[in-house]
């Protein structure tokens, strides 16, 4: 963390609730610049979540978000699916995405393109780099936006 700037962390799961929350804190300053304190306030992904569940109105849109290494910050409609064969149970954040999308997003680019996706199917998908360290990942199974 930076002193005197806004900071953010991962998702993580809270000590506190048992869900996974982003925190964000910036500084108290005085009316001469002096640091004062800081305020912190914590965001339940759940919330987040929502949204981007609220995506998924057909049989195979997809929409999650990754950090800066590849790991899901939200849960990916899929990736149960992906990590079958896997040795031991985990959570969804333990699961590392890495394709041509993940790699390009967390390069900061943004676009749209076929891509064979985390679960081997061919997608369209659009990625958008979100703040410093993430990316913002929706998905569409092609057979599905080829019937349309």
């Amino acid at each position: 963390m930076y002193q005197g700037e806004t900071y953010y962390t991962d998702i993580e799961l809270s000590v506190v609730t048992g869900l996974p929350d982003v925190a964000f804190s910036a500084p108290v300053l005085s009316d001469d610049g002096e640091i004062l304190g800081a305020s912190l306030i914590p965001v339940q992904t759940p919330y987040v979540v929502e949204v981007l569940q609220g995506t998924r109105e057909s049989e195979t849109r997809d929409a999650y978000l990754i950090d800066r290494e590849g790991y899901l910050l939200t849960e990916a409609r899929f990736w149960e699916e992906a990590r079958e064969g896997a040795e031991e149970e985990t959570f969804y954040s333990a699961y590392q995405i890495d394709t041509p999308a993940t790699q390009d997003v967390l390069a900061g680019q943004t676009e749209s393109g076929i891509y064979q996706s985390y679960h081997g199917e061919e997608v369209l998908e659009t990625y958008i780099p979100v703040a410093e360290d993430w990316g913002l990942i929706l998905e569409y199974q092609t057979f599905e936006v080829w019937d349309r």
